[in-house]
C-alpha cells in the first residue's frame, strides 16, 4: 500500500492506514478520494484519473494473474467507473472552455454597447446644448429687433406733423383775426374753445397711435414667435430623427452581436462534438497502451 501510495505522489496519515498496511480496493480508492476533498481537490475529477487507472488496471491484472477473479472484477469495475468519470472530467474541461469563450465575447459586446450608449449620450447632450444655444441667440435678436421697431415706430410718430379738424384749424384763424383786429375779448373766447378742441383731438391723435403701435408690436411679436415655434419644431423633429437613428442603430448592433454569438456557438457545437469523439479516441488508446504497458511490466 506504502508503495502504491509513492507512485502516486501521495501521502497519507498512518491513521488512515490499518495496522496490518492490508485494505481492500474499494476502501483504497476510498482513502484516496478522501485525501484529495482534505487537500482542496474534487476526488477522482482532479486530472490524475490516468494514474488511478494505471493503478486500477496493475491490479486487475495481477488478481487475474493470481487466480483472484472476485478482486479482477471488482478491479474491472472500478476501471469502468474511472472511465465514465475521466469522460466526463474531459468533457467538463470542453464545455468550460466554451463558456469561457462565450463569457468573453459577451463581456466584449457588453463593453462596446456600453461605449456605443456613451457615445450616442454624449452627442445627445451636445445637441440639445447647441440647439438651445441657438434659440437663445435667436431670442436675444428678436430682444434687440424688437427695441429697434419700438423706437423707430416713437421717432415716426414724432416726425409728422399734427392733422388737425377743419374745424380747429377755423377756429384758430378766427382767433388770430380778432386778435389782428384787437378784439381780445372774444379772441379769449374763441382761443379757449380752439384749446379745448385741440386737446381732444391730441388725446385722439394719442389714443390712435396708441392702438396701432400696440397692433403693430403684437403683430410683430407674434411674427417672432411664431419663428421660435418653427425653429423650436426644427429641433423637435431632428431630435426625434436622431432618437430613431439610435434605436435604429442599437438594433442593428444587438442583432450582429446575436449573430456572432449564434456563430460561435454552432462553430463551438460542432468543434464540441469533435473534442468528445476525439477524447473518447484518445482515451480508449490510452487505456490500451496502459493495458499494454502493465501487462509487459508484469511479465
Amino acid at each position: 500500500l506504502e508503495t502504491l501510495l509513492e507512485k502516486m505522489n501521495r501521502t497519507v496519515s498512518v491513521d488512515d492506514l490499518p495496522r496490518d498496511n492490508r485494505i481492500t480496493f474499494r476502501t483504497f480508492l476510498h482513502v484516496l478520494e478522501q485525501h484529495a476533498w482534505q487537500n482542496g481537490g474534487s476526488g477522482h475529477d482532479d486530472g490524475n484519473n490516468m494514474r488511478y487507472i494505471q493503478i486500477v488496471e496493475e491490479h486487475r491484472q495481477l488478481s487475474v494473474k493470481r487466480g483472484e477473479y472476485l478482486q479482477a472484477e471488482e478491479a474491472a469495475k472500478q476501471l469502468v467507473e474511472l472511465r465514465e468519470r475521466e469522460e466526463m472530467r474531459r468533457q467538463t474541461l470542453a464545455t468550460a472552455n466554451t463558456a469561457s469563450d462565450r463569457a468573453k465575447i459577451q463581456a466584449a459586446h457588453q463593453k462596446q454597447y456600453l461605449e456605443y450608449s456613451c457615445h450616442w449620450d454624449e452627442f445627445m447632450e451636445d445637441f440639445d446644448r447647441k440647439s438651445m444655444e441657438y434659440v437663445a441667440e435667436v431670442k436675444d435678436r428678436q430682444a434687440q429687433e424688437l427695441s429697434e421697431f419700438q423706437d423707430n415706430m416713437v421717432e415716426d410718430m414724432q416726425s409728422k406733423p399734427m392733422k388737425w379738424s377743419h374745424e380747429l384749424i377755423h377756429w384758430r384763424k378766427r382767433q388770430h383775426v380778432m386778435a389782428e383786429q384787437r378784439n381780445y375779448a372774444d379772441a379769449q373766447q374763441i382761443k379757449a374753445i380752439a384749446d379745448d378742441m385741440e386737446e381732444e383731438e391730441l388725446e385722439n391723435m394719442n389714443l390712435r397711435f396708441t392702438t396701432s403701435f400696440q397692433k403693430k408690436e403684437a403683430a410683430f411679436r407674434q411674427r417672432r414667435a411664431a419663428e421660435i415655434q418653427a425653429l423650436l419644431k426644427r429641433v423637435d423633429v431632428r431630435r426625434k430623427e436622431l432618437e430613431q437613428q439610435r434605436e435604429y442603430d442599437s438594433k442593428r448592433l444587438s442583432q450582429r452581436n446575436r449573430n456572432v454569438i449564434a456563430g460561435m456557438e454552432s462553430k463551438q457545437s460542432i468543434e464540441k462534438a469533435k473534442t468528445l469523439d476525439l477524447n473518447k479516441i484518445e482515451l480508449r488508446n490510452e487505456m490500451a497502451t496502459i493495458r499494454e504497458d502493465v501487462a509487459k511490466g508484469l511479465a
